[in-house]
């Protein structure tokens, strides 16, 4: 079982490195997401996320670390 986590860990950290190397690459200073969820009648649901340089490097990060402290435990 902790092999399969930590390997799921480094395939989820490799794969986070792909938006975040764009995200650098382009030179934008933030990401926004809206996502028109579900409506009914007079209800309505959306879900944006407002992504900046931090919130998005800090997800590699914080996985790397992840994958760091499970590799020599």
């Amino acid at each position: 079982y902790p092999h399969y986590v930590k390997t799921t860990i480094s395939y989820a950290f490799t794969i986070s490195m792909i938006p975040t190397m764009m995200f650098i690459s382009s030179g934008q200073e933030t990401v926004i997401s809206n996502w028109h969820w579900l409506s009914i009648q007079t209800l309505k649901w959306s879900l944006s996320f407002k992504m900046d340089y931090f919130s998005i490097i800090f997800i590699p990060v914080a996985l790397f670390v992840t994958w760091s402290i499970m590799e020599f435990s």
